[in-house]
């Protein structure tokens, strides 16, 4: 079930639930990609350039840091680059399939299981004095979901594969979106994030929580993890 119940605490009104089927496995990211991992792809020091150039609001730069600044493109190119060096696919989680990993098989406002989120279990702004108010190292506040994933909650918000629109009230298989040619005027289309962020209240990183930006958005809160499709050829 895609969405939140009429009851949930934050629930926004885009939130409508609804019933998705995945017809297809995926493997996800256990954390948004790093900027190690940037490097890795593109060059000792891309990560630094690409965020020291960026109008930013964040310059936190540290090899474990997650990667952020990034556009929409930035990150779609990162999957077509690591899928030509490894014989693989690559590519960015649609939304439905980024919730449904959040999820985890719970049904709460987080996937601790609960209505409520502490910057002690995500790298949320919850205005207490533990809050980092920063970006943090991947993977290191908080604990996995109940499928062995970090930071589904918090630390950046994630890029999505689609072009934000309202949910269709009719049940799904695999929705990716409206198509970009249903988008029409380029400069007002915004394509789907999630996951809240390091400055982001619990209510925005909600499991079910959905935000856009427009796709040459460059923020020190926004980075992207990615999906490998596995490959079922007969050997």
């Amino acid at each position: 079930m895609r969405g939140s119940q009429k009851n949930e605490p934050g629930r926004d009104s885009d939130e409508k639930l609804g019933t998705i089927r995945l017809s297809a496995g995926i493997f996800l990211g256990v954390t948004e990609v790093s900027q190690r991992e940037w490097d890795s792809l593109y060059g000792a020091g891309a990560a630094a350039r690409v965020i020291t150039e960026s109008p930013t609001k964040s310059r936190a730069i540290g090899a474990n840091l997650p990667m952020h600044s990034v556009r929409w493109d930035e990150a779609v190119d990162f999957c077509a680059k690591l899928s030509a060096r490894d014989g693989k696919r690559y590519r960015l989680p649609t939304e439905a399939e980024w919730e449904y990993a959040c999820r985890a098989g719970t049904g709460t406002a987080f996937n601790t299981g609960t209505d409520f989120l502490s910057s002690r279990e995500a790298n949320i702004d919850d205005e207490t004095s533990e809050a980092l108010v920063a970006p943090a190292a991947v993977g290191t506040v908080g604990r996995a979901n109940a499928w062995g994933l970090l930071d589904m909650h918090g630390n950046v918000w994630e890029w999505c594969a689609d072009w934000s629109a309202p949910y269709p009230a009719e049940a799904q298989t695999d929705p990716r979106g409206p198509s970009d040619s249903e988008m029409g005027r380029s400069d007002l289309a915004m394509r789907v994030v999630r996951g809240g962020g390091w400055n982001a209240p619990a209510r925005e990183a909600r499991s079910a929580n959905r935000w856009e930006y427009a796709p040459s958005a460059m923020t020190g809160y926004l980075g992207f993890r990615i999906v490998l499709e596995p490959d079922f050829s007969a050997p």
